[in-house]
């Protein structure tokens, strides 16, 4: 327990400095937030906060590509943090086979899908929330910062795309996909818009299912009278 405490310090730091980061680029960018896209589209392209897709396919090299983190044409947040460590959980063990050999995977947190603007797709709570499109959110816009996630630690199993994904509208998909981590004693760290950065701990154990070594998405079920699914619900972006 005390070494999980630790490491969950260690994973708030790391918030810290992607907050800081997320804040920086903002600044630097007419106060247009990072997009949790890396995507390249026929004659569009942007670059996402980071880049990659991470798997439990033998030979991605996006699950160990520290250029996917730290090389300013592929991620907005390059300049800002030089250090591929800040993207990683220590107990994030998970691994995928690279020539046969397992290797332990080089991102472990998700970027908020909130802050890309889609194309029509506005969400429940009138934040956005869509795909295919390379605006994102002013952040200026965001109506309560303290109550909007940025960053939070995924669950191993949910590790795919750089962006974790929240949504009970009629939309894209219509529930939660996206699993968030339960590391560190069945919690773990949670970023916000206003900066600051704190520890959850989830309450239903269906929130945090067990690692299985393969991708997860939540079953509908896995949501009903879920209060841990209520607050991440009650924590998107609004404007």
């Amino acid at each position: 327990r005390a070494k999980e405490r630790a490491r969950l310090a260690q994973c708030i730091s790391n918030f810290r400095e992607l907050n800081g980061a997320w804040q920086m680029y903002a600044a630097d960018n007419g106060d247009q937030a990072a997009n949790p896209f890396p995507y390249y589209l026929p004659g569009i392209e942007w670059t996402g906060w980071v880049r990659g897709v991470l798997s439990y396919e033998p030979n991605n090299w996006d699950n160990f590509n520290p250029d996917n983190l730290l090389n300013p044409a592929y991620a907005a947040f390059a300049p800002y943090i030089t250090i591929a460590a800040v993207y990683k959980c220590s107990s994030d063990r998970s691994t995928a086979q690279w020539n046969g050999q397992s290797r332990t995977r080089v991102r472990s947190y998700g970027y908020n899908i909130d802050f890309a603007a889609g194309q029509g797709n506005i969400n429940d709570r009138g934040g956005f929330g869509g795909f295919g499109n390379h605006q994102t959110l002013i952040t200026y816009m965001i109506r309560s910062p303290s109550k909007s996630i940025t960053f939070i630690e995924q669950h191993e199993d949910s590790l795919g795309f750089p962006y974790f994904l929240v949504t009970r509208d009629g939309g894209l998909l219509g529930r939660i996909t996206d699993i968030p981590a339960g590391r560190h004693g069945k919690a773990c760290a949670v970023a916000f818009a206003d900066g600051h950065v704190e520890a959850r701990k989830w309450l239903d154990p269906r929130t945090v299912p067990p690692v299985l070594g393969k991708s997860q998405i939540y079953s509908p079920a896995a949501a009903v009278n879920n209060a841990d699914i209520e607050w991440l619900f009650d924590h998107r972006v609004t404007f």
